[in-house]
């Protein structure tokens, strides 16, 4: 027989909203994820997201597929939480950094999946030249001389032809985190 102790039920759920209050999951880049020219990975994952047309960038959407595939289990994830939460086995931030990580991993598995729209010749023309030069920065010259390479029938040497994986840097750097509500 199980006796149920509702002093301890009550403390816990007096407990809860004030162990979680004012936090949240948050999945995303965040200001210290910068690729080595300083460009913040969640400026270039909004621009994959969403695309750029001034910029010629089509949008790979990865965040909000991740969010439609995965709310759901995120939802049985909570519920499952709140019950070792309820149990004095979890607590309530802990339960979110889960989520949060979950989430993460989702958003990782997503970027994996995108292959489309698929990269511009320049594009693939500039991962190739980075190839040659590992140093190399991308400007307005580097643009011109791809796209000359290209116009001479010049092979391209991509290394990679997926979108998102260019350098990696976007899917190393996701994080699942708990911070202060906005």
């Amino acid at each position: 027989m199980t006796h149920l102790n509702f002093e301890k039920i009550k403390e816990v759920l007096d407990r809860i909203p004030k162990e979680m209050e004012g936090l949240e999951a948050k999945i995303g880049w965040f200001p210290s994820s910068q690729y080595p020219d300083g460009t913040p990975a969640a400026s270039v994952a909004a621009t994959q997201e969403y695309g750029d047309p001034g910029m010629n960038i089509p949008a790979r959407p990865f965040l909000r597929p991740t969010v439609q595939r995965d709310k759901a289990e995120w939802l049985k994830q909570l519920g499952l939480g709140l019950k070792l939460v309820l149990k004095d086995q979890m607590n309530g931030p802990d339960l979110l950094g889960a989520i949060a990580q979950t989430g993460a991993g989702g958003v990782q598995k997503s970027i994996s999946q995108v292959y489309s729209p698929p990269l511009s010749p320049v594009t693939l023309m500039i991962r190739g030249m980075r190839a040659e030069n590992p140093g190399l920065i991308v400007n307005d010259r580097v643009l011109d001389q791809a796209r000359a390479r290209i116009s001479q029938g010049k092979p391209n040497n991509a290394p990679s032809t997926k979108p998102l994986v260019d350098t990696g840097y976007m899917l190393a750097t996701v994080q699942g985190v708990v911070g202060e509500s906005e």
